[in-house]
């Protein structure tokens, strides 16, 4: 799907950049107001950054000023400086002292797939200028150059993107954003593959392939998913956390396998915390948009 859709959000805003020239991206979260973030990080080769003070045990209320999902692996936070520079420069950040620093978390995919072009600063300054309402889905943001079924090789890949799905009832708002980047196949919820891995324009079925050949030698560095749950509802940071890891384990419903080693897979939530529900209502809900932002990069 090539679509560009309005965020239910007024808390939230979007900020998007895009090279056509390097076929990669970036896309950024920027919460208007004071938060609640969690993590959860379940893929064995993650690439992250300013990550460690969202998980429990560290700092009880971690107020983040925005959120990075970038392409280009590491080389990636080059661009995510230009977003941390200019929320430095708009004055925004944790006040210390005589200085603001900015508190942005980063999780990037590698998309090196058709050349090393190497992003700047310039990325992330263009999203925060670009910051609005919509975002686009499809091949776009840090979902430019994502692809999936990578079992075989990049060749055998297909491609995939950036997806978005919310929810909002009775004042109620869950919305997920996520850059499917995987190593595995994406299901329908027939259970049948709907993008992966191909070999004469037939789908392998990765977990099969696992099953029964002897696999020696894996491309196994460009895999990532990322997802990002932003909601209203009141939550604690074990709260966010759980919820991320409750979602973060609900995509290995719609992406087989999941939470590979070969894969970096983060799910991040952020609350602004002004609606009382149950936990477990939030966290349904946000395991159901979740997976129906991943379909609509497909379908």
């Amino acid at each position: 799907m090539d679509e560009t859709l309005e965020i239910d959000f007024e808390e939230f805003l979007i900020g998007e950049y895009e090279s056509d020239e390097a076929e990669s991206g970036l896309t950024a979260i920027f919460p208007k107001t004071k938060n609640i973030t969690g993590i959860s990080q379940r893929g064995g080769s993650p690439g992250t950054m300013s990550t460690e003070s969202l998980h429990p045990l560290h700092r009880k209320n971690t107020s983040i000023d925005a959120l990075v999902i970038t392409g280009r692996s590491i080389f990636g936070f080059s661009a995510a400086f230009g977003i941390i520079k200019s929320l430095y420069y708009d004055g925004k950040g944790l006040k210390i002292r005589h200085m603001n620093v900015p508190i942005v978390p980063v999780a990037v995919i590698f998309d090196f797939v058709k050349n090393n072009i190497l992003p700047d600063e310039s990325w992330g300054i263009n999203a925060y200028k670009n910051k609005s309402h919509k975002i686009h889905i499809g091949r776009h943001g840090a979902g430019k150059g994502a692809t999936v079924g990578k079992v075989l090789g990049i060749d055998h890949s297909m491609p995939s993107g950036q997806g978005y799905d919310n929810y909002s009832e009775n004042g109620l708002k869950i919305a997920s954003i996520v850059v499917v980047n995987a190593f595995g196949d994406v299901y329908n919820n027939k259970n049948e593959i709907i993008a992966g891995a191909r070999i004469e324009d037939k789908f392998l079925n990765t977990l099969e392939y696992f099953q029964r050949a002897n696999i020696k030698d894996i491309e196994s560095y460009y895999n990532t998913t990322i997802g990002i749950i932003i909601t209203n509802a009141k939550l604690d940071k074990e709260d966010a956390c759980k919820i991320s890891e409750l979602v973060n384990l609900s995509i290995g419903n719609k992406i087989k396998p999941f939470n590979t080693q070969f894969d970096g897979d983060t799910v991040f939530t952020i609350s602004t915390n002004k609606v009382k529900e149950p936990f477990e209502k939030i966290a349904s809900i946000a395991q159901k948009v979740t997976l129906k932002a991943i379909d609509k990069i497909f379908i």
